[in-house]
């Protein structure tokens, strides 16, 4: 087997002190401590209420005065290796407060941008000019760049303290300096997880990510959407499938069969895959991630050039897109596929993209690049923000607070409450 990882090795260009009132003091300032034993109980009576008391005073201002939790680091497009686009972590912004996010900082890079990925305090973006820009997360002040040789349809995935990076051939860079660890002679479509690498060339293969020898490879050429319970999950393109193979071994376990191309990347959650079609199709298919089996289907009412695409999954929700009825967000119970609610864009435009924290969606529209915060449970809309310059593109990405979205135009946007450390 020839092994397709002919690279080269070069540079790239308060706690707060708890402090009970004593009670000796107390009784003596009364006059009353001499007699011990006609007080004794009632000394150990008051000091255990006061102990009680100061108990749960001190724990209710720690709540208090304690800042809100935050995320833990988004390390690879779609939030998470299974594409749900959830966020659990985020407890900073919610419902009642995210319509007074404001610009936070906004920095450029030479072509139109994907999501960032945000890891140790920095954000990560490919842009289409061939470079990985790697931007503090809370100045945007430039840390380093990269070269590549073609452009990376996705964002990177940060794993282990190296950058990867997917544009044709595989690309590994050190997260803090942007050095170039390693690249691939060819392969697109990678996957990193528990240190084994998987991509695409011209069969699937699966390697370690140290010396970066397969283990194993098939001969289907589907990229991986996800990993979990031991199986590898991809979306193929001809004949276009969603498929499953051995984690171990790269044996093939199954595959269901679209009526129409994939539109995006599937998503996986509680044991049900979530997997969207174009024309002819046009439908979202619920799938048991073991058999394949067809646990429910819901099928839009589309033109011709109508897709429907699984956006993200949170809090038993299946939140999805269609461009046909243009600009349509729907959202669906996961187990059943029952229709919960449905957000029209009034100005028809489609909906590609959405990510979920903390009870609200943060959603893109196509053109004119329209940012929309809805109600994660009533589908009604929060808040708007619309781009100085070009249309967003994918996933809006949450992270300690901050939206953070990639344009078309090049500009990486970070959106924050004002006065919010």
């Amino acid at each position: 087997m020839t092994n397709p990882y002919n690279y080269s090795r070069h540079d790239s260009h308060k706690e707060y002190p708890t402090k009970f009132p004593n009670q000796e003091d107390r009784m003596r300032r009364r006059g009353d401590f001499h007699d011990r034993s006609k007080w004794a109980l009632i000394v150990g009576s008051v000091l255990l209420a006061v102990l009680v008391i100061g108990f749960i005073s001190f724990s209710t201002i720690r709540v208090i005065i304690s800042r809100p939790s935050v995320n833990s680091n988004t390390m690879i497009f779609g939030s998470d290796p299974q594409q749900t686009g959830f966020y659990p972590s985020e407890h900073m912004l919610n419902p009642m407060n995210v319509s007074h996010l404001a610009l936070y900082w906004k920095a450029r890079t030479g072509g139109p941008v994907y999501s960032p990925v945000i890891v140790d305090g920095i954000a990560f973006v490919v842009s289409s000019d061939y470079t990985v820009d790697a931007f503090d997360a809370k100045s945007g002040a430039t840390k380093w760049v990269a070269r590549i040789d073609s452009f990376g349809a996705l964002g990177p995935w940060v794993v282990n303290g190296i950058v990867y990076v997917q544009s044709g051939r595989l690309w590994a860079f050190d997260e803090k300096t942007g050095k170039l660890l390693w690249r691939t002679a060819e392969g697109e479509g990678g996957w990193v997880a528990s240190g084994v690498i998987y991509f695409r060339s011209d069969k699937l293969y699966a390697a370690d990510t140290k010396t970066r020898i397969p283990k194993w490879m098939t001969h289907l050429q589907g990229n991986v959407f996800a990993i979990a319970n031991g199986i590898v999950y991809t979306n193929q393109d001809n004949p276009t499938s969603v498929s499953a193979f051995d984690l171990e071994t790269g044996a093939f376990r199954w595959s269901f069969p679209t009526h129409g191309y994939n539109s995006r990347p599937s998503v996986l959650a509680n044991g049900i895959i979530y997997v969207g079609s174009v024309y002819p199709d046009i439908e979202l298919y619920a799938l048991n991630s073991t058999t394949g089996a067809i646990l429910w289907n819901y099928a839009t009412a589309g033109g011709d050039s109508s897709t429907v695409d699984p956006l993200a999954l949170a809090n038993g929700v299946i939140y999805a897109g269609a461009d046909s009825p243009r600009g349509r967000l729907y959202a669906l119970d996961a187990k059943t596929g029952a229709v919960l609610w449905i957000f029209s864009d009034p100005t028809e435009n489609p909906i590609y993209s959405a990510s979920v924290a903390n009870g609200v969606i943060y959603t893109i529209m196509d053109y004119p690049g329209k940012l929309y915060v809805l109600n994660a449970k009533t589908g009604v809309s929060l808040w708007t923000f619309a781009g100085t310059d070009g249309d967003f593109l994918f996933n809006p990405v949450i992270s300690n607070g901050v939206v953070y979205m990639g344009s078309r135009s090049g500009w990486v946007y970070a959106l924050h409450l004002p006065n919010s450390a």
